[in-house]
């Protein structure tokens, strides 16, 4: 058995793979005697059936399948061994085969060769990097929130705007009906969403007051209604329209004052003096938290950049075979002709980016992606709240990377981050400063 690679082009090659007849004959009788140890047939005991019978009924089924898997040995061997640059798989030729006839065969594989080019990044100022600077609303809106979560609870008399009701809701029966009626106590929050005739009466009231409303009337929202109540949204069709709410207590937050404490408990591990530095440290939150969107346009834009400025000569015809050859009848040459500028550019993408792999030996060892993941498993473990010892931590990480969806993706993310530091090392961009307003038209647009 030979395997010959013969270049037809710089884009295209064939590879030749030569079986003889010595290559395949011991092994298909071999398979033949196995298989006669486990097939049943009318009439004969089961491992007795001849092998002449198994030969005549199976044989060429069983001789197909020995050298599809020789082939498949072979190849894989010989990709391994010679690393040829080549993209996807080898496809197999088209050709009209006499399986029946003891013979000699040649089979031929089609190969799309890995094209040769040169990364052109981005002149001085091609690219824009856009830094988002919150607006005046949002560091107000920003200050007021922690004013409130420092602030100091009161339990006044009076309801006023934005405060929290705690309410007892009753159902009231009508007249001749006999049903369990429904009788919960929950919060309300009294701002601007409230329906204005139940806000104007809120506003009215008091601690202890009963008021009668009509509660789908002035809860038209079934999802805010049913978690008021605390029943499921089929059951709102059968609720009696009046019901009582009863105001048995009222919570107001006087907001903390702007001084030096309340500064110290909204940012512990800074030296904060005057209103003006805290709202500084408060722009620089909102910077943090938008860096990773820049970074990502930031990144997006440069890709597609240096996709269409570095003339990549790719082997199309092969690859759009290929495409529909790998899909498992899900696509046909007519789909992959439509969607094919797609196809284009992500496998362009796949080889500058494993070309820069290369030239800048981004680390994907074993221990870089554990640390990276969990690094990121811990960050997300304390957005909801939860921190974990480091020896628990290390074995969730594990048995997180363990699951090869969740490896590629950490992976993935090791190297955009090494290729943004790249980026950025290596590109002059255009510093932009919009407001996130400006910035959502700007990824919505492209």
């Amino acid at each position: 058995m030979s395997i010959i690679e013969e270049k037809i082009n710089k884009n295209t090659g064939i590879l030749k793979v030569s079986v003889k007849i010595k290559d395949y004959k011991d092994k298909v009788a071999e398979s033949i005697k196995g298989y006669r140890k486990k097939v049943s047939l009318p009439g004969f005991r089961s491992g007795m059936v001849p092998v002449s019978l198994i030969k005549k009924k199976y044989g060429l089924s069983i001789k197909i399948d020995e050298i599809n898997k020789l082939l498949s040995e072979k190849v894989n061997k010989y990709l391994k061994e010679n690393n040829p640059s080549i993209m996807g798989y080898p496809l197999p030729k088209k050709a009209d085969i006499d399986w029946a006839k003891e013979d000699d065969y040649i089979f031929e594989y089609e190969l799309g060769y890995r094209p040769e080019f040169n990364i052109t990044l981005p002149k001085k100022d091609k690219v824009s990097y856009y830094s988002i600077k919150p607006d005046d609303k949002q560091v107000k809106d920003a200050v007021d929130n922690l004013r409130k979560q420092h602030g100091e609870n009161t339990f006044p008399n009076d309801v006023k705007i934005n405060d929290i009701l705690y309410l007892k809701l009753d159902e009231i029966q009508r007249k001749g009906e006999s049903k369990k009626l429904v009788s919960h106590s929950s919060s309300l929050l009294v701002d601007d969403l409230l329906v204005s005739g139940l806000k104007t009466k809120l506003l009215k009231s008091k601690k202890d007051d009963t008021l009668m409303v009509n509660i789908k009337e002035v809860f038209k929202n079934e999802t805010e209604l049913s978690s008021l109540l605390n029943i499921k949204k089929e059951e709102i069709e059968h609720l009696n329209n009046e019901f009582s709410l009863k105001i048995d207590s009222i919570k107001r937050v006087s907001p903390a004052k702007l001084n030096e404490d309340f500064f110290k408990k909204s940012f512990p591990e800074e030296t904060i003096k005057t209103k003006k530095e805290f709202n500084l440290a408060i722009e620089k939150k909102f910077s943090e938290m938008y860096e990773k969107q820049s970074e990502n346009k930031y990144f997006n834009d440069v890709v597609d950049f240096v996709i269409d400025s570095s003339k990549i000569d790719l082997p199309n015809d092969f690859l759009k075979r290929w495409i529909v050859a790998n899909s498992d009848g899900k696509k046909k040459n007519e789909d992959v002709e439509k969607e094919y500028n797609l196809y284009q550019k992500s496998f362009c993408w796949e080889l500058i980016k494993d070309k820069i792999i290369l030239e800048q030996n981004i680390d994907l060892t074993e221990e870089t992606v554990f640390s990276k993941a969990k690094e990121i498993f811990k960050l997300q473990l304390l957005q909801y709240g939860m921190k974990k010892e480091d020896v628990e931590l290390e074995n969730m990480t594990k048995n997180l990377i363990q699951n090869q969806e969740e490896r590629r993706r950490i992976e993935e993310q090791i190297v955009t981050d090494e290729m943004i530091k790249y980026f950025k090392k290596n590109i002059k961009a255009k510093n932009k400063e919009v407001s996130i307003d400006e910035f959502s038209k700007l990824v919505t647009k492209n």
